[in-house]
């Protein structure tokens, strides 16, 4: 991966863990990547990105605003 990225967890969901973004985004960084985390809140699980349309649009334009792409 050389684009940018941004994980995107839901803190309630069960079916991906948050916890595998977080292990996502070290790994990349550890390999010199520019990767960065964001945890929607929401007691509606891996729905959230369905419902908690605010948070998820402050977080698409956060992602937006990382460096395109790494040599």
């Amino acid at each position: 991966v050389k684009a940018s990225t941004l994980a995107v967890g839901v803190d309630s969901d069960e079916l991906f863990l948050p916890n595998h973004s977080e292990l996502l985004v070290r790994r990349l960084r550890s390999l010199g990547r520019t990767a960065d985390i964001a945890m929607l809140r929401s007691a509606h699980g891996h729905d959230a990105f369905l419902i908690e349309l605010d948070q998820l649009s402050a977080t698409i334009e956060r992602g937006l605003a990382l460096p395109a792409f790494q040599n």
